[in-house]
């Protein structure tokens, strides 16, 4: 996989303001917040509201793309000046790490990329069909 391929959406669902958001997942990724972005050497999470927010579709077990926030995450330039097979697993890394962080602070964190299935495995769960429910 090249760093262009590491595109991933990640809905969230936390009870705090994108602020707050922001700084927890800057914490997690020993980043720091830039604007609406959380970013380290590896990896960039543009964290907004999310435009479809629904609080009663939120609730269903396929929701998730209704939940209050979105990160679109991307490799930094850092990695794509750079990029190598150890960067990209690094990345990866850094990402799961978030999302185990995040969910480690009650927050519900669904990914959407191509590599679900490996994000999956490294933190325990992403939504599919057969695993509709949140741990």
């Amino acid at each position: 996989m090249e760093p262009d391929d590491l595109y991933c959406r990640l809905y969230i669902n936390s009870p705090g303001d994108l602020d707050e958001l922001r700084s927890t997942l800057a914490g997690l990724i020993e980043g720091k917040v830039a604007g609406r972005n959380v970013l380290n050497a590896m990896i960039d999470f543009h964290v907004v509201g999310n435009d479809t927010f629904d609080p009663k579709r939120s609730q269903h077990d396929d929701g998730f793309t209704n939940y209050p926030y979105t990160a679109e995450v991307e490799a930094s330039y850092g990695l794509l000046d750079n990029p190598s097979a150890t960067g990209v697993v690094a990345f990866i890394d850094i990402l799961c790490q978030a999302i185990v962080g995040l969910r480690s602070v009650r927050m519900q964190v669904v990914a959407s990329c191509a590599y679900e299935d490996e994000i999956s495995e490294k933190t325990g769960w992403n939504w599919t069909e057969k695993t509709p429910k949140h741990p």
